[in-house]
């Protein structure tokens, strides 16, 4: 005698094939968004990215990717209590809307300003930021809290490689 307790009979495969189409097309898209991904992050562009937010001066990186958009994250070397993040979203040919969100509870949002491909500013409120710009640059658009000023520096020992953003061997110091 022959049992067919197979669960793939000839009455239930059409049931079965719509759940096992579902699986492959879910894997599919799945496989598009992972490779979409490691694309978008191949041809991301880092870059340096400065920011004097109260009376700190905050360093860091701006990621922008070919979508018309970019990652920030900004953080004080000297004292870790102020880290931020966030995102930078172009809304004309010209900037767009940076907005950042800190780790003290403050929410910044600022309209920022292109200087090139990959070079912008923004400021209002006590914040100023730049992006793509070297220090000796990005000077001329971060503004000190009142009685202080950005002071271009090289430390001693201080080794310059190809991440030290746009060849710069420089960084800045509020004092």
């Amino acid at each position: 005698m022959v049992s067919n307790d197979s669960p793939l009979t000839s009455q239930s495969w059409p049931r079965h094939l719509g759940l096992i189409a579902a699986v492959v097309a879910g894997s599919l898209m799945s496989g598009c968004a992972w490779m979409h991904g490691k694309a978008m992050r191949a041809v991301a562009t880092p870059t340096l990215a400065l920011a004097v937010i109260g009376d700190r001066l905050l360093t860091g990186k701006a990621v922008l990717y070919t979508d018309r958009r970019a990652t920030v994250e900004l953080s004080d070397d000297k004292d870790p209590a102020l880290d931020c993040l966030g995102t930078m979203n172009y809304t004309n040919t010209t900037g767009g809307v940076l907005d950042l969100r800190c780790n003290d509870g403050s929410q910044i949002r600022l309209p920022y300003t292109t200087i090139g491909e990959t070079q912008g500013h923004a400021s209002g409120g006590g914040v100023s930021v730049t992006y793509g710009l070297p220090p000796e640059n990005a000077r001329a658009w971060l503004m000190p809290p009142a009685g202080r000023r950005l002071v271009l520096a090289k430390e001693e020992g201080f080794m310059c490689n190809w991440f030290d953003w746009a060849l710069s061997c420089n960084y800045l110091r509020l004092e």
